[in-house]
């Protein structure tokens, strides 16, 4: 099903970026998620292929970046939340759970006054082993920085913002192994929430209101873990 979607690139099992790009241009520029493509991606995320899970994460990220409060309300009331949520109780490979709360972190981050951000915060505090996930984890440089450019009314250049790689992350965690291998050992996806913090704005004022737009979310997270 992967190879027939497209996601995938076969010989890596890295995202396949022109894919995605055209499948999300089509969705944003229609305003609706087609009912086949939606059942696809349901099923990717029960898959127990490392590359099927974590492009689908990213095809999700992406798509929720750049299809509107229209599409993210579309995908607020899938079936995707709740596999998401499986992910972080019943995760398929070690280190999933992290990838999952990371884009459910970004969702409530970003999107917080709207359904998928509202459904994402209530996962990841309806548990304290949710909560947990949350020590040490922010919102990622992708989030961050679209939240900024929002603030300051920066056009958008490209055809098709790109979300947050999480195939790509995992692979460099396993200094650069193809993501069709065996899943890596547990924890593995602990460079996602260190990537997540690890940007430098020093210098600026965009990096000054970044800045503060990040410790926010800090502040929030830390409460929700009380």
């Amino acid at each position: 099903m992967s190879e027939r979607l497209g996601l995938d690139v076969p010989s890596t099992g890295a995202i396949n970026w022109p894919y995605l790009t055209d499948t999300v241009s089509n969705i944003a520029r229609t305003r609706h998620i087609p009912g086949e493509l939606a059942s696809q991606w349901k099923e990717r995320l029960k898959s127990e292929a490392t590359h099927v899970v974590l492009n689908t994460l990213t095809a999700l990220h992406t798509l929720s970046l750049n299809g509107g409060r229209q599409i993210r309300d579309q995908i607020a009331l899938s079936k995707c939340m709740k596999h998401l949520d499986r992910l972080l109780n019943k995760p398929p490979f070690p280190g999933v759970e992290t990838a999952a709360a990371q884009l459910l972190m970004d969702w409530a981050f970003l999107y917080g006054g709207e359904d998928v951000g509202m459904k994402s915060f209530n996962i990841l505090t309806s548990t304290s082993k949710h909560r947990a996930m949350l020590q040490g984890m922010q919102a990622s440089d992708v989030a961050v920085t679209l939240r900024e450019d929002q603030k300051i009314g920066m056009p958008q250049f490209v055809r098709v913002v790109r979300g947050l790689d999480f195939g790509k992350q995992f692979a460099a965690s396993q200094y650069g192994s193809p993501l069709t291998g065996a899943a890596a050992a547990p924890g593995v996806l602990s460079f996602l929430a260190k990537t997540a913090v690890a940007a430098s704005y020093s210098g600026s004022s965009t990096a000054a209101a970044a800045a503060a737009s990040r410790n926010t979310f800090a502040a929030w997270a830390e409460r929700v873990q009380q």
